[in-house]
Formats: structure tokens, C-alpha cells, sequence
């Protein structure tokens, strides 16, 4: 009888714990309704401290709340709680959804603080970027999508309209053209015909010398050209008789 007593005893849930793992709460079980805590169990990677030693392992602590441990290995920021294996990639060069990978577009290759995946049209250049001034070089520079007309070489003299191409029409019109007499600003310097003949606003061959001088679109013969460049200037020098 003393027997049976005895063995109900040891049995009883008191000594086996109310779990059944075998510990009760006096002998170290931390959570005596979960039969795998108590001491000695293996520590698993749920945020529970499986084998009651009173420390959880940081990989176990989910600090930013997003419910992914790191030490499920697919957590790969626990202190942002918008990168986890379920959030979406932001346009913010970090590895927001875990994969390791982060995509091109959200490099800043040029380092002007934007990225392509924000509206940079030319990440190689830091002066092309959204809001960036517009300068006159043939390059959408604030990625609007449009390229101001003035900033267009329509005659593909090499000059645009936004660096003094004053008749972007006329590939003959330009800074540094020559100014015959024709009637025309042809080197956009805001006078016409400067250096001509009163009353001669052609460019023909009866201003061979003033053409011989400026350099008209006339052909003058080589053996022409001398005496008539001589004469122009000793014409120039000799004081006018009445």
C-alpha cells in the first residue's frame, strides 16, 4: 500500500510539471503550459526563451515589430521595420524586401541626390536631375521630358538659338559669320551690313572691292584681289579733295 502511494507520488502532475515536460515551476520550468520550455531545452527561434536561462538571444528579438526575427534568416534590418521579406522595394537604394538585391534604378551614380527610380533622366551627369536649371547644351538638364526649342541647332550650323544664333534658319547666319552686303545681321552681332557701301546692300560683283576687304560670297580672281585691297586702303588714307 506504502508502495502504491509512493508511486502515485512521483507521478502526480506536481512532480511532472503541469505540461508534462518533466520540470514543475520550482524546478526552473519558466512556462509550465508550453512542454517545450523548461531548462534545458534547445533554443529555438520563435522570441521565447526555450530553455528558462533568463536571456533570449538578440536574434531572437524582433526590434522593429514587423514580425520577422533575424534569426529566421530572411530579416535582413531588424531596425527598420519597412524592410522584411514582405515589403515592397522603395525607390530608396536599400534592400527593402530582403532578397539581396538592390536594383538599378535606385543607384545615384553621378551623386546628385536623385535616383533614376525618382525621375534622374541621366544618372551619369550631377547637373541633369528634376528641378535642375536648364542650360544651353542640347540635354533636357530638368527632365520635364521636353527640350526648350531655343536649345535646338535647327540649321545644324553648330550654334543654337540660346547661344546667339540669331536665325537658326540659316546655317549662313551665325556668330562669327561673315557680314556681307546682303541685307542681313549675318553674324548676330545686332547691326547690318556694317562696313558697306552707302546705298549697296547686295552681295554682287559691283562691291568687288568692299567684298575684297570683307570677304563677301563673291569670287574674286587671286590676281585681282591684291590690287584691289591696295586701292581700298590707299582710298581709305588719301584725304578727300573737294
Amino acid at each position: 500500500m506504502r508502495a502504491l502511494l509512493l508511486l502515485l507520488l512521483l507521478c502526480s502532475p506536481a512532480r511532472a510539471g503541469e505540461d508534462g515536460d518533466g520540470y514543475t515551476v520550482a524546478e526552473g520550468d519558466c512556462d509550465d503550459t508550453d512542454p517545450d520550455v523548461h531548462p534545458g531545452a534547445d533554443e529555438l527561434c520563435n522570441g521565447v526563451d526555450d530553455d528558462c536561462d533568463g536571456d533570449l538571444p538578440a536574434l531572437e528579438s524582433d526590434f522593429d515589430g514587423d514580425g520577422f526575427l533575424p534569426c529566421s534568416g530572411f530579416e535582413c534590418d531588424d531596425l527598420r521595420a519597412e524592410a522584411n521579406p514582405a515589403a515592397p522595394e522603395l525607390c530608396n537604394g536599400l534592400d527593402d524586401d530582403c532578397d539581396g538585391d538592390v536594383p538599378a534604378s535606385e543607384a545615384d551614380v553621378d551623386g546628385d541626390g536623385w535616383r533614376a527610380c525618382a525621375g534622374d533622366c541621366e544618372d551619369r551627369f550631377a547637373e541633369v536631375h528634376p528641378f535642375a536649371a536648364e542650360g544651353c547644351d542640347g540635354f533636357d538638364s530638368d527632365c520635364d521630358g521636353d527640350l526648350p526649342p531655343t536649345e535646338l541647332d535647327g540649321d545644324q550650323d553648330g550654334v543654337a538659338p540660346c547661344a546667339g544664333d540669331c536665325d537658326d534658319g540659316a546655317a549662313d547666319v551665325g556668330p562669327g559669320q561673315l557680314e556681307p552686303c546682303d541685307g542681313r545681321d549675318n553674324d548676330c552681332d545686332a547691326l547690318i551690313d556694317e562696313g558697306c557701301e552707302a546705298g549697296d546692300d547686295d552681295d554682287s560683283a559691283d562691291d568687288v572691292e568692299g567684298c575684297a576687304l570683307r570677304g563677301c560670297g563673291v569670287s574674286i580672281p587671286r590676281s585681282a584681289a591684291l590690287p584691289l585691297l591696295l586701292l581700298g586702303f590707299r582710298r581709305r588714307r588719301s584725304p578727300r579733295i573737294p
